[in-house]
């Protein structure tokens, strides 16, 4: 090599060891370039193993469609609520998970996603296959291609909200239940706050009182039945000398702050009928509804 040369060295020699030299320097430079790339491919490759992972174990339902409404990706939670693996649904029409009877209005909520709206609360109804329908809140987002910004595909994701959905209506039948009863019973019935302010009357009520219903709505209940005591003071049911005795008012009470209901309690009130004063004795009721 040039170091054991014995003679001394030439202008040649320098140029030869200026080349080996550059040589060296791309050497490193390409060996450091590849540990660089390799590097981030080892980044890139953890990156897309995380992202998967995550896609495939998350809790909730997750799924991918194409331009042309074809599944491409369906995590494991889409597949525990249908009942459907993956493999049987990768590649098929997006519709197949839609019941019959909503799948048109389904569709049409799929198309807007894809032409750019994005959901924030849309309920769509998924099929299973034990022929049960589960009712899914949706969110979504559209994935562009990087090259010329057409779409490439649009993900969502779900949540189960059946029972949810289950119990409101199983709310709204029982309100109407006790709405019903409220309205057709023959005794006065009065639904009150903490404060005693009417929130519900039936029409037996406002018939005694001679008011309509609208108009008991708001007024504390003694006040709403016209009773005499609740004239004694400006600020009303309550106030006056009497109410501090008054057994309606302390029955109230005492179930609002303790809970309690009471049964048969009898109250002696002073109320105006038209253009009379009667005193009138009602036997008392007060629960607490239940949650």
């Amino acid at each position: 090599g040039l170091a054991n040369k014995p003679e001394g060295f030439t202008e040649a020699d320098a140029r030869l060891a200026a080349a080996f030299g550059g040589l060296a320097s791309i050497a490193l430079q390409n060996s450091r370039t590849l540990e660089s790339l390799e590097g981030s491919e080892q980044a890139l490759r953890e990156t897309t193993d995380y992202l998967e992972n995550l896609f495939s174990y998350a809790n909730a339902p997750i799924i991918v469609w194409d331009p042309q409404f074809r599944i491409t990706r369906f995590n494991r939670a889409f597949e525990r609520l249908t009942g459907i693996s993956a493999g049987q649904v990768l590649g098929k029409q997006l519709d197949i998970l839609f019941p019959e009877e909503s799948r048109k209005e389904s569709m049409g909520h799929i198309r807007k996603a894809m032409a750019g709206e994005r959901w924030k609360v849309v309920e769509i109804p998924i099929r299973r296959t034990d022929g049960t329908v589960r009712i899914v809140l949706w969110n979504s987002a559209n994935v562009y291609s990087p090259e010329d910004e057409t779409l490439a595909a649009t993900i969502a994701q779900g949540q189960d909200i059946t029972e949810r959905k289950q119990a409101e209506t199983a709310l709204r039948e029982r309100e109407a239940e006790v709405s019903a009863i409220l309205e057709s019973a023959p005794m006065l019935l009065l639904l009150v706050d903490p404060d005693r302010r009417v929130l519900k009357s039936n029409k037996a009520a406002a018939e005694f009182a001679g008011r309509g219903l609208e108009e008991m709505i708001g007024l504390r209940s003694e006040e709403a039945l016209r009773c005499l005591h609740s004239l004694d003071n400006p600020r009303g049911c309550g106030f006056g000398p009497a109410c501090d005795a008054c057994v309606t008012r302390r029955t109230v009470l005492d179930t609002v702050e303790s809970r309690n209901s009471h049964y048969q309690v009898e109250c002696r009130l002073p109320f105006v009928r038209g253009d009379q004063k009667e005193d009138l004795t009602f036997l008392l009721y007060t629960v607490i509804p239940s949650p």
